[in-house]
């Protein structure tokens, strides 16, 4: 085999993969229609992870063994809060940037926001009057983010900074192809 199978895209492992499949996430799960979802396999290049031998082609699909891909972290996002209510997040440019809310049985909430493009994005998110913790993952951290230590868990993006409370929104600047985790009351974003 000298080239990838057509239902194989290098996209797969890359920060693109992670903001496509958020992005995808989000349009799906607050259409009211849908009860679960399914989008890879667990290993491999259809995975969220490499498998420990590597990719059969690594010159087509440059992943190193036993790493995760960006997407792992966007799953692992949503499925470390329980809960799982999803709620709609609205973007004033949805095809540059979206969104995600979800809520826990606490009434805690999280939103995670995607820049789509391979451009920089000042987004603007509306949090109400309360402290956040915000993680990202962009070009600067995702190498060392999908490494996997033996016999231990994918390092997760570190756990971020606080924003303060002063005012009822905050705004960032989001990086190329990055993704960002905030723990707060979010209403919506706006670009």
């Amino acid at each position: 085999m000298s080239e990838l199978p057509s239902d194989v895209d290098p996209r797969q492992m890359s920060l693109f993969g992670g903001g496509w499949t958020l992005g995808s996430i989000a349009r799906l799960a607050t259409t009211g229609f849908v009860h679960s979802l399914t989008y890879f396999e667990t290993t491999g290049w259809r995975g969220v992870m490499e498998t420990e031998a590597g990719p059969p082609l690594p010159e087509k699909f440059p992943s190193a063994p036993g790493t995760v891909f960006p997407m792992f972290h966007v799953l692992a996002d949503i499925a470390e809060f329980p809960g799982k209510q999803i709620y709609p997040t609205h973007s004033s440019h949805p095809l540059l940037v979206a969104g995600l809310t979800l809520f826990d049985a606490r009434g805690r909430r999280r939103i995670l926001v995607a820049n789509l493009t391979g451009e920089p994005q000042d987004v603007k998110i509306k949090t109400g009057t309360c402290r956040a913790r915000v993680r990202q993952l962009d070009e600067t951290n995702a190498e060392a983010a999908c490494v996997i230590r033996k016999l231990s868990a994918p390092r997760r993006t570190p756990r971020g900074n606080r924003w303060p409370a002063k005012s009822s929104s905050s705004s960032c600047h989001m990086r190329s192809r990055e993704w960002t985790s905030v723990n707060t009351p979010p209403q919506s974003i706006e670009r």
